[in-house]
């Protein structure tokens, strides 16, 4: 899975956590993230499409390095 597809995961777990929230400063924090998330999401993909590697690698970006 690519980085991009993985943070759009991410910010619609997070998304759904803060629309079960009912503290109103939590449902804020969450909500951040969820944007940030998005945001970067936009960022892996432009990055995709102007700066092509050829093969993608199989290592998760999220995932450890040492294993």
């Amino acid at each position: 899975m690519d980085p991009s597809t993985e943070c759009r995961k991410l910010a619609l777990l997070l998304r759904e956590k803060a629309m079960a929230m009912e503290d109103a400063e939590l449902k804020a924090e969450y909500a951040f993230l969820v944007r940030g998330f998005l945001r970067l999401a936009r960022q892996f993909e432009q990055d995709r499409e102007t700066k092509p590697l050829g093969r993608t690698p199989n290592r998760s970006f999220f995932t450890s390095k040492s294993s």
